[in-house]
């Protein structure tokens, strides 16, 4: 069913690590059936979270999926209502997800807070590989890229950052617990982005070939970044990009290694998701992305109270969030 939806084929172990695998416990994933054949699928993935400095737990609602047959606003409903009645987990506070727009009309018919669009950035390092991979014939993509590199293009070259070293990430440890203490934010809500959640996300994941560097300003760590290069359509996607104090140069110096990195693989489109309000997206934006994705994807951030009604108002404040809090393949 994933294959024919979403064009990918997904392996046993990567269900087992999205749902069993995540070091804040087990996730449940809800079937629609007809007969005996599968034909949806939307899941809960747990995850820790701050909200204005409160650590509590959440569901990730993810991977809503019916086939192209069954896609009626009847069965979107039955699958939605059927997963928001399944026993959470045990330890939730609240749920939310970065939803379709047809998720997103059900959620807001329900009543439930939708808090926006999602921002989302993009950019093109390879204007011909990009329109190749999305079926154009060559000579066309050839033209067409070309403009499309002049008018979306990114930085590729990444000048060397005085006081900033860049080395690769085998795994998270220790200082990234620490550095997660100087990077959580005290006035929004975010999910918590410490050593057990990045190695679960990023080292352990079956599914993509993640690419991961740290930024050292005078042997201390600074920052990092996560990236993935030849995702669907050969597009590539910024996943984490993070910086003691929010310090420009070293966002910078890693967003540009990441893109020359890319370049060097021959991705073509690169995406990646900051608020507004970030010094991540003013870094983004300087090395050419643009906001027009945001439009294009149309994804919005909603959130849900647990079932008895309750949960934490501040939830529906602001948030900070990444590509990675939601792409998980």
């Amino acid at each position: 069913m994933d294959l024919r939806v979403r064009g990918r084929k997904l392996g046993v172990d990567f269900w087992s690590w999205l749902y069993f695998g995540n070091p804040t416990g087990a996730g449940t994933a809800v079937v629609a059936l007809r007969g005996q054949r599968l034909v949806g699928k939307f899941g809960r993935v747990p995850v820790r979270v701050t909200v204005a400095g409160e650590r509590l737990t959440a569901e990730l609602l993810e991977g809503l999926t019916l086939l192209p047959e069954c896609r009626t606003w009847m069965h979107l409903r039955d699958l939605v209502e059927a997963s928001v009645l399944a026993e959470s987990h045990r330890e939730a506070d609240f749920s939310f997800a970065f939803a379709t727009p047809a998720l997103t009309k059900w959620h807001a018919a329900m009543g439930y807070p939708v808090l926006g669009r999602v921002r989302m950035f993009a950019g093109v390092l390879n204007g011909t590989r990009m329109l190749a991979a999305r079926g154009f014939a060559r000579p066309a993509a050839m033209v067409a890229g070309c403009a499309a590199r002049v008018v979306f293009g990114l930085q590729r070259s990444n000048p060397a950052t005085p006081g900033v070293q860049l080395i690769e990430v085998a795994r998270f440890g220790q200082e990234h617990d620490d550095l997660w203490l100087a990077l959580e934010p005290r006035d929004c809500v975010a999910v918590v982005k410490d050593a057990a959640y990045l190695n679960w996300r990023y080292v352990n994941c079956p599914a993509a070939n993640y690419h991961r560097i740290a930024a050292r300003v005078g042997g201390a760590l600074a920052g990092y970044v996560v990236w993935r290069d030849h995702g669907p359509n050969d597009d590539g996607y910024v996943l984490e990009l993070a910086a003691k104090d929010d310090s420009r140069p070293v966002l910078r110096a890693l967003l540009l290694a990441a893109l020359e990195s890319m370049a060097r693989s021959g991705t073509g489109l690169v995406m990646a998701s900051f608020p507004a309000s970030e010094a991540c997206a003013e870094v983004s934006q300087s090395a050419g992305f643009g906001a027009w994705a945001t439009r294009l994807k149309n994804m919005s951030l909603i959130v849900k109270p647990r079932s008895d009604g309750a949960w934490p108002e501040r939830v529906t404040g602001a948030w900070q969030y990444t590509l990675g809090d939601w792409i998980y393949h």
